[in-house]
Formats: C-alpha cells, sequence, structure tokens
C-alpha cells in the first residue's frame, strides 16, 4: 500500500546534497531546496532530523493519521454503538432523525438526506463531482480516499485521508479495505475508529438494477447480477468481526452477520448506559413499532 501523491521536504543537513533510493526510483535532495518526495517516505526522512517541511506537506501529513495525536483517528469511538448508513432502497421513508443520538458514519450521498450524522466517508471523485451537499460547512469527520485528491481542497483538521487497502486493516494509517465498494470502508473505519457494536443500515446488497432508497439522480452504475454477488463475497473478509456487527435489513443479501431490527437496536443503543449496552445473545430487549416518513431531503 503506497501513497500515490508527493510532499515537498527542504534538505537542511551540512552536505550539499542527500541521495536516496525508494522504491526503484533514485532522488536527490540538494541542500535548502524543496524537493518532491513520496508522501510514505517523509516520515522516515524526518526523523533523520535533517528535513524540514513546507505548510501544505505538514497538514497532508496530518490529514493522513501522522503527526499529533489529536489527528490520530484509532480508536476515537472505544466501546461506542456506530451505525453505518448506506443507501439502499429498504431505507425508502426511513426517518433519519431516529439516529440522532448515536454514533453514524454516512455513505456517499446519504449526507444529503442526514446532515447530522457523526461524520461522512466516501471513496470516489464521482461523489466530489454530483453531491450537492456543502462539504466545505460540513464539521462533522470527514473521511475522503486519497485518490478522490479532496485534501486539495479542504485542509481543515477535521478532513482525514485514507488510503485504499486491499483487506481490512487494523490501523487508519495502513488504509481502509476497498475492493470497490464504499460500505466496506465503512465497517473497517469503525473497527478502527473502536466501535463496540457495528449496525448496518441500507446494506441491501440485492440485485435491483442498482437502485438507492433516493433513486438513481446521481447517474450511478447498475451493476449485472453476477456482480452482486462477487461484492456480497467481500463482506466475509470481516469474519473475525463478526460477532460485533449487525444487519439492521432481515432482507439484505448479507448473510454473515446476524440479522435485527432497526427497533431492537436503536432501544438497545440509546435505552441502557454504555457498560450496560447489549448484555449477551438472547437477553436483547422487545422491538418497537417503527415510525416511517420520509427522508429529510438536502
Amino acid at each position: 500500500m503506497y501513497f500515490l501523491i508527493n510532499g515537498t521536504v527542504i534538505y537542511t543537513g551540512k552536505n550539499k546534497r542527500y541521495d536516496m533510493f525508494h522504491r526503484d526510483q533514485y532522488i536527490i535532495a540538494k541542500r535548502d531546496k524543496p524537493t518532491e518526495v513520496p508522501l510514505d517516505l517523509i516520515p522516515d526522512l524526518l526523523e533523520t532530523g535533517k528535513f524540514a517541511l513546507d505548510e501544505q506537506t505538514e497538514k497532508l501529513l496530518r490529514a493522513f493519521g501522522y503527526g499529533k495525536e489529536s489527528h490520530n483517528i484509532d480508536g476515537i469511538w472505544q466501546g461506542e454503538d456506530v451505525y453505518l448508513v448506506g443507501s439502499g432502497g429498504s431505507l425508502l421513508g426511513f426517518n433519519f432523525n431516529r439516529l440522532d443520538a448515536v454514533k453514524t458514519i454516512a455513505i456517499n450521498h446519504t449526507i444529503e438526506y442526514y446532515p447530522k450524522a457523526s461524520a461522512l466517508l466516501f471513496g470516489d471523485r464521482h461523489f466530489i463531482d454530483r453531491t450537492r451537499f456543502n462539504i466545505p460547512a460540513y464539521e462533522g469527520l470527514i473521511f475522503a480516499s486519497q485518490k478522490t485528491r479532496y485534501f486539495q481542497m479542504d485542509t481543515r483538521e477535521n478532513v482525514h485521508i485514507f488510503r485504499d487497502a486491499n483487506k481490512p486493516s487494523a490501523r487508519f494509517i495502513n488504509g481502509l479495505y476497498h475492493a470497490s465498494l464504499s460500505g466496506l470502508m465503512a465497517i473497517n473505519l469503525a473497527i478502527i475508529m473502536g466501535a463496540g457494536r457495528i449496525f448496518l443500515l441500507g446494506y441491501d446488497m440485492h440485485y435491483n438494477a442498482g437502485h438507492h432508497f433516493y433513486g438513481d439522480v446521481y447517474g450511478h452504475q447498475d451493476y449485472p447480477e453476477t456482480k452482486y454477488y462477487a461484492k456480497v463475497r467481500r463482506f466475509n473478509d470481516f469474519y473475525d468481526y463478526k460477532d460485533r456487527i449487525f444487519n439492521l435489513n432481515p432482507n439484505s443479501g448479507i448473510t454473515l452477520f446476524e440479522k435485527i431490527s432497526i427497533e431492537e437496536a436503536l432501544h438497545e443503543s440509546t435505552g441502557k448506559s454504555t457498560a450496560e449496552r447489549w448484555p449477551g445473545p438472547g437477553q436483547r430487549p422487545e422491538g418497537r413499532t417503527e415510525e416511517r416518513t420520509e427522508p429529510a431531503g438536502v
């Protein structure tokens, strides 16, 4: 997993130049001159005490999880119930205000219907180009894949950039499991943030011509049925975490995780203290009647 972007360093050592070899690339840094180098090389260079950064590169490193402890994502929601809000058709008419009392991660365009989400996650540039949501005005946590290059537009401290990983990772700095499915990234993020339990909303994963609860107003790609099955199999990569992940759609095509009702989950999350949450299998409270209204809109 490599960074696909460069940062700028300035060699400040005693010699006239500093030679380095990194991933089949020979780099020469001349003293007191700005030099572009791969971003993942910079922490090692800083440890030598012979390099300085420009302001933009310092912001990039913080966004990727380096630097001050306050920018670290690992464990910041330790033990919390975290709701991942997807966009499956099962959420049509759902009253998102019911989620106000819990930690939430809105995935892609869902943020337009629930702008009060605790965090926003998106993994491709198409979202930025098509969304009607004012991302720079959003004050919650923002998680964007490096390939979106969102870091070029927004350098606030609530913006966190991640690399695409080819398997689930345990630390934010190692990236988020991508596999061309934002729902996988969100699960990996919740695990890294220390979620005690993870609840999946709108994770339908059924062949339905790619439809979402808000309709196909954003020009989403329609997947063939066989590709849906291939995507569902990707969730099996979270097998080691399945005891803490719950699917709130009883008709979801994802079968790995236990399925419970939204009423059960919300009652359990909001009705007890953190220490009393989810006492064990077979000890869940009875569900409540679901309220349904139209999505909030933009």
